[in-house]
């Protein structure tokens, strides 16, 4: 929860599109795919989210990191 914290206004998307990834789930993508070093595909079917929005959302908290 800290790190959503430090990181929400760099993580939180603004979109008029579809359902935009929660700063909390984008962090709990990230550290599934740090802890396990799988591939995208596999830590976004654990989370239920597709493999770009599992990529995307890994190399946000990273940068963010």
């Amino acid at each position: 929860m800290d790190l959503t914290e430090m990181f929400d206004d760099v993580l939180r998307r603004a979109t008029n599109r579809s359902q935009a990834l929660a700063p909390s789930l984008q962090v709990l993508i990230a550290l599934r795919f740090y802890a396990g070093g799988a591939f995208q595909i596999t830590t976004g079917d654990t989370l239920n989210v597709s493999k770009s929005s599992a990529s995307r959302a890994i190399r946000r908290v990273s940068l963010a990191i």
